[in-house]
């Protein structure tokens, strides 16, 4: 259904994370393919009934009246299924062909017609990566069409024209991506979306659901595939920020090289173009950053040594906003992911989490100091599920911060001894009354308190609690209120900025967002 309608609501977030990262998400998207196989059939059995009826083409012609017997299938095609921006731009364009561009010839005029259409039409889907990746999916096409290999010349130009744009606005690239669709092409093209439009609509005109079950197979090599593929090394690169004008420059230069047989300058442009992919980011100031999880915790440790992860939320909230926010910042290989404890607000999406971590720390683990991060104390096996969490100190430079995960009142006064003055306290237990006892605060003395909280059933923050911060004198920063929020040191100072957006905006950051 998906592959024929572009229904996704039956895939499950696992696969469709495995298809955008394996490089083959573009095998989703209803387009070109589909339009070209309903119209496309359409037209040629119109085409051949005039061929065997001689008076007929002699009368109106073969060509133009099998074209305009196109038409309206392909209207009611494009309606069937929606009007999306990449349906939108392949009906288009398939209109200005049927019309009498020749086909094969003229592709870039027809694209040029469909992108005016879709201005008319919907002016706002310009400025969305939908219709920007399908347009240069076709520009790249055009550009490589010719004879020899014509369907690998068709998706590499494909590839290269649509690599900046993906850059631009998901932060990543897939190396996997090219030889995958070589791979898993020719099934998705010649068996499932055919077999898929012809059962859809066999259950429509006879409510025959047999067909379906002669494409469970070839269904199922594709998703064994594609979760393959979604495993390998360069799967789901992610690119830093800034770097898709230079690429675009690159991939413009390749495909201009490439249509001019100039071996050698298409060469160096596509070293240019894997190199602007592949050099890593600059690793930036040593910093935390606790991102907005809703009602959970996420903290991204930013070091000389690499980057660490301390707890991955829900995992919808590891997909939606932990995932984009290492891909933004160009984050390819995480050093170590700490589990504070086994709560689902906490550690619920570390299988989901990608990139994979080198190391695994979790609660009843001994922790060992990893760059700016150093355990405080141990659990008891007797202690409840909160008072198990881990607790840690940051230490960067002059300045400092207590992460106590969830632990409550009883670990905290065990704790009393080892406490010090920090700068900067991660709240423990969402800013719940059973944590942040009197003690324990007048022992750590916060000049910055973060509470990690969303929408929840419970009233946290607890109102007494952030009144006892303020009492302290600490200054109080909520994650559902102010967003993303980074702590760096400055000087011999701590210095915090927070970031209204939830993630990062595509492209590059927005100073206008933070304050």
């Amino acid at each position: 259904m998906a592959l024929s309608l572009g229904e996704r609501v039956e895939l499950s977030p696992n696969f469709r994370e495995a298809m955008s990262r394996s490089g083959l998400a573009h095998l989703l998207v209803v387009s070109g393919l589909h339009i070209g196989f309903v119209v496309g059939a359409w037209v040629q059995a119109w085409g051949l009934l005039f061929a065997h009826w001689p008076w007929l083409r002699h009368r109106w012609g073969s060509r133009g009246p099998a074209a305009l017997f196109g038409l309206p299938v392909l209207l009611l095609y494009a309606g069937w299924i929606g009007p999306s921006p990449s349906v939108l731009r392949a009906s288009l364009m398939s209109f200005a062909l049927l019309l009498g561009a020749a086909a094969r010839r003229r592709g870039v005029r027809a694209l040029f017609f469909a992108l005016i259409g879709c201005a008319l039409v919907d002016p706002s889907s310009l400025e969305g990566p939908s219709l920007q990746l399908s347009a240069a999916a076709v520009g790249g096409i055009s550009a490589l069409r010719g004879p020899g290999f014509g369907w690998l010349r068709a998706g590499w130009g494909a590839t290269v024209a649509t690599l900046p744009f993906t850059c631009f606005w998901f932060s990543t690239v897939s190396w996997t991506g090219f030889p995958a669709t070589v791979l898993v092409g020719p099934l998705v093209a010649w068996v499932l979306v055919p077999g898929a439009l012809v059962a859809t609509g066999l259950e429509l005109l006879f409510s025959s659901s047999q067909t379906w079950t002669w494409l469970a197979h070839p269904a199922e090599l594709l998703c064994g595939l594609t979760r393959w593929t979604a495993e390998l090394p360069g799967a789901g690169w992610a690119v830093p920020p800034g770097r898709a004008p230079f690429l675009g420059a690159m991939a413009l230069a390749h495909l201009a090289a490439l249509r001019k047989a100039r071996a050698s300058w298409a060469l160096v442009s596509l070293l240019g173009l894997l190199m602007g992919c592949a050099w890593p980011a600059a690793p930036g100031p040593n910093r935390l950053v606790f991102l907005p999880v809703g009602h959970g915790t996420a903290i991204v440790v930013h070091d000389q040594a690499g980057v660490a992860l301390i707890d991955t939320g829900r995992p919808w909230a590891t997909r939606r906003v932990v995932m984009p926010y290492l891909r933004h910042h160009g984050v390819n290989r995480l050093e170590r992911l700490v589990l504070s404890h086994e709560d689902d607000d906490h550690d619920g999406g570390a299988d989901v989490l990608w990139p994979r971590p080198r190391s695994v720390i979790e609660d009843g683990a001994r922790p060992r100091r990893w760059g700016p991060l150093r355990p405080l104390g141990r659990a008891r096996e007797e202690d409840s599920d909160n008072d198990r969490s881990l607790v840690l100190i940051w230490e960067s430079e002059a300045c400092s911060a207590l992460l106590p995960g969830d632990i409550e009142v009883a670990r905290e006064s065990r704790l009393l001894q080892l406490l010090e003055h920090r700068p900067l306290l991660a709240v423990p237990h969402h800013g719940s009354s059973s944590s942040s006892s009197p003690a324990f605060l007048a022992r750590v003395r916060p000049r910055w308190a973060v509470i990690t909280v969303g929408p929840n059933g419970y009233g946290l923050p607890d109102p007494q609690i952030v009144a006892r911060l303020r009492q302290t004198g600490a200054k109080v920063l909520r994650t559902d209120r102010h967003g993303q929020i980074e702590a760096h040191c400055l000087g011999s100072r701590l210095a915090l900025k927070t970031r209204l957006a939830p993630a990062p905006a595509p492209g590059s950051s927005s100073p206008g967002s933070e304050r």
